[in-house]
This record gives structure tokens, sequence and C-alpha cells, in this order.
């Protein structure tokens, strides 16, 4: 579900990751914090099951382009670009992103937490944004080459002030060990799906 949080709370939530985050560095020994960034491949091999082969392939830093196409969520008529970067790590079965682009209509930023549901075999995304929206998310391993699938559904308030459920539904295709491309689609009330949002992920050199 998608919803507007208040801003306090979205930056005690915010500031709880960065404080999580800077505990987590503190518990390694001294001498491994003065060590260089771990190769990806060690980065991989610290994941545990079954994040290691499922998502590892989401590990790194990235440079992103991003386009949103015109649709009646975000309410754009015509297409908008940008660009920005991704980096995406892990902390202990928690995977941490933090994306952020800068395009025409403005600079989109958020993070997102992944974790493994076991009993239902799915990932759990928790993604919120800068401007305090939060958004829960459901991924699923498929076999085909867009591997995962990602659902998330919420209300939309029209300009006339009603509220109309709306529907995403998303995928990654990973074209390589450096190329990654998420598609989405939108759906609002009893409307067909169009196109929502695209973004190419090209990885940094390590």
């Amino acid at each position: 579900m998608s919803s507007r949080i208040p801003k306090s709370l979205a930056l005690s939530i915010l500031c709880g990751c960065l404080l999580f985050s800077q505990w987590a560095y503190a518990q390694a020994p001294a001498e491994q914090a003065a060590a260089p960034a771990a190769p990806l491949a060690e980065q991989k091999m610290g994941l545990p099951a079954p994040m290691d082969k499922d998502l590892a392939f989401l590990l790194g830093k990235w440079e992103t382009k991003l386009k949103i196409l015109p649709n009646p969520l975000s309410g754009n008529t015509e297409e908008i670009k940008g660009g920005g970067t991704a980096e995406y790590q892990f902390f202990g079965k928690v995977i941490q992103g933090t994306l952020a682009n800068e395009t025409s209509n403005g600079k989109y930023e958020f993070k997102e937490f992944l974790w493994y549901d076991e009993s239902n075999n799915i990932y759990n995304i928790f993604s919120i944004s800068s401007e305090g929206y939060a958004i829960n998310k459901t991924l699923t391993p498929t076999k085909s080459s867009e591997k995962f699938v990602v659902h998330y559904s919420g209300t939309h308030k029209t300009n006339a002030g009603k509220e109309i459920k709306f529907t995403v539904q998303a995928k990654y295709k990973i074209i390589s060990d450096t190329e990654v491309k998420y598609s989405s689609d939108v759906k609002i009330g009893n409307a067909d799906f169009v196109p929502f949002i695209q973004l190419k992920m090209q990885r940094v050199s390590q």
C-alpha cells in the first residue's frame, strides 16, 4: 500500500536507518573497517540464503537512467527523463538500497529495504521517499528472463478529491552482470494497465 506519512515520522525512520547502518559498521573489527571495500564477489558471499542466489544481482553501485511515462497516477502529460545513482548493500538479513535521480521534473530520492518472507516464499520491500511517501511492495522470483515481479497497490486522490484504487505491476530483467532493467505498468480503478516507469541500471566498475 502507498500512503502519505508525516515528514517528522519519515525523518525518524530515515534517521533510524542511518543509525542502524552506522551501528552495523561499528560492530566490525577496527582492521576490517580500515580495509578497502570488499569486491562484489565477496559481498555476494555474505548474503544469507536464499538472498545469495536471488538478490545478489542488485548489490553494488549503479548509474541509472529514468523515464516516467505519461500516466494518470503521477499526472504527467509528457515523458519525464532523468538520471542518477543507486547503491545496494546488505546488513544481516536485509538489503538496503539508496536511489537518487535528477529529472526534468525535479529530484526523486528514496530508500528501499528488502527482506525474505520465508512463510510466503516472497520478498518484502519497504520503500520511503524523501517527500514522506511510504510504500509496501512484494517481489516474487520467477523462472523467466524477467527474473522478479514486483507488485504494490494503494489509493490515488483525484483533483476532485475522490480516492481511487491503483495497482502497479513491475519486473526486473537482468540483461547482464553489468546491466539491469526495471519497468512497471499502472492501473487506476477499472482502467487498463498503462506504462509507468522505466529504469536502466548500469553497474559502476569496481
